[in-house]
């Protein structure tokens, strides 16, 4: 697996810079353009969100063990969050969804 590169200038991102993107955009840090997510990237991270909300579900609903859920939300939650920084790749104009 390999992390995305911006497309004007080759910069190769660090994990903790794609952990949270808000938007789907993110500005390098090197040359300063506009990178956008590309819509197959926000489709596999959508199916990684999927077990994410799935783990939510079942802690939240296991009978008054509160140390089984807590260990299911903090082991869980970034078992399921930490690949997705290489699942995106960028362009440099935002694509329509449909």
């Amino acid at each position: 697996m390999k992390l995305p590169t911006c497309w004007n200038c080759n910069y190769q991102f660090w994990w903790h810079e794609l952990m949270f993107i808000f938007g789907w955009k993110k500005k390098c840090p090197d040359c300063g353009e506009m990178q956008y997510v590309t819509i197959d990237s926000i489709r596999k991270t959508y199916f990684l969100f999927l077990p994410l909300m799935f783990f939510i579900f079942i802690a939240l609903n296991l009978p008054d063990n509160f140390l089984g859920q807590l260990l299911l939300l903090v082991v869980g939650i970034p078992a399921v969050l930490s690949p997705q920084p290489f699942l995106l790749k960028f362009t440099d104009h935002q694509q329509p969804l449909f």
